[in-house]
């Protein structure tokens, strides 16, 4: 079975996204759809990390057939290898951006971490469960507890109370937790990646159904599974967004609520349609295309490497230098922005010419 160019392309316009809204010229001036929301709602910036945490979900049955999707010592030891190395690196870029500061100030959750613990655990519940009937309904019971454990324990108020919090507060200590406007209410926390997890199990189902549907041999061919596939994706989109948009008020990324889940799952599931109709089906593929897949081949490689030259940027004041530089031409919030998509660019020069590389070793 071929490759899904689509999702490689989705994973890097997750990436790339990232990287973009992670480092405007000034955070000071950001214009309203490359800010995080401060607490309730949704934009642009808000939907990079869930799009790579639904990618990431897709991409676990793909990954596991060589495996023959059974929970053999080798997958299980791969599980392991792979969950401890990405969490021992957010661990150590966070470190590094602290100075190396003192382990008994080290914050302990961030993005690497979470997706080190959502891949390990949905990995072992696929390898484990299998029939994508049961890991949806798993997905829902743990959506649906979450959701009542936060409308019984404060976890839509924006204080240290909210119960997300206090668990963390609780099981790492307050020191080891991030501190946004005075408040230790950490969004990668311990409570709230358990909502994540189900977030990764949506996606393992939907990556299931690809699968299913791509070797049913009754249809003709490729691009009439893959048109089949989209009926999939729009009914879940439909479904979801049926769902979630009456709470569109409780849609809150810092707890990752429920409600967050559906919405930005439904609109992977949109883009994700489209990436499919016209780049798979259409071969509407080229520069800008390849652009994205780069970044989607190698993701981890470039989180690293994007988090280490921002790091050393801001040290050598070239963040600060060149983000003064574009104010010469443009208003602040532009030039904030030109520099973001600059240091994107910079970092797709290093992804494309690390492709190079591997090709010639290969």
């Amino acid at each position: 079975m071929k490759r899904l160019y689509s999702i490689d392309l989705l994973r890097g316009m997750a990436l790339a996204g990232m990287i973009l809204v992670n480092n405007p010229g000034d955070w000071g001036n950001i214009y309203s759809p490359f800010e995080h929301v401060e607490f309730c709602g949704l934009r642009l910036a808000d939907l990079v990390f869930p799009t790579f945490t639904f990618v990431m979900g897709f991409c676990i049955p793909l990954s596991f057939r060589r495996y023959g999707s059974m929970l053999t010592k080798p997958a299980a030891w791969h599980i392991l290898k792979r969950t401890l190395t990405i969490f021992a690196i957010g661990l150590m870029l966070q470190w590094m951006s602290s100075d190396w500061c003192e382990w008994s100030h080290l914050r302990i959750p961030g993005v690497l971490q979470r997706l080190a613990v959502c891949y390990g655990i949905a990995s072992l519940i696929y390898l484990s469960m299998k029939r994508s009937g049961v890991i949806i309904s798993l997905a829902v019971v743990i959506l649906a507890g979450y959701e009542l454990l936060l409308h019984c324990f404060q976890g839509y108020e924006w204080s240290e109370v909210n119960i997300i919090s206090r668990v963390d507060h609780y099981l790492l200590g307050a020191n080891h937790l991030y501190v946004d406007n005075g408040i230790r209410l950490d969004p990668e926390g311990i409570l709230s990646t358990i909502p994540s997890i189900a977030h990764v199990l949506i996606g393992v189902c939907l990556s299931q159904k690809y699968l299913s549907v791509m070797s049913d041999e009754t249809l003709d061919d490729d691009t009439t599974r893959r048109k089949k596939y989209m009926q999939t994706l729009v009914k879940t989109a439909v479904v979801f967004l049926a769902i979630s948009t009456p709470c569109i008020h409780l849609i809150v990324k810092k707890v990752w609520s429920a409600s967050f889940v559906l919405m930005t799952i439904a609109i992977a599931a949109i883009v994700l349609t489209s990436l499919i109709y016209f780049v798979d089906i259409k071969k509407l593929q080229g520069w800008w295309s390849e652009f994205f897949v780069i970044f989607g081949r190698q993701p981890l490689v470039m989180y690293v490497v994007a988090w280490i030259l921002a790091d050393w940027f801001g040290q050598w004041g070239l963040t600060w230098n060149i983000y003064n530089w574009f104010c010469n031409f443009c208003t602040p919030c532009l030039a904030s922005l030109l520099y973001a998509i600059l240091f994107v660019i910079i970092n797709w020069g290093i992804a494309f010419a690390l492709t190079k590389a591997q090709r010639c070793v290969k």
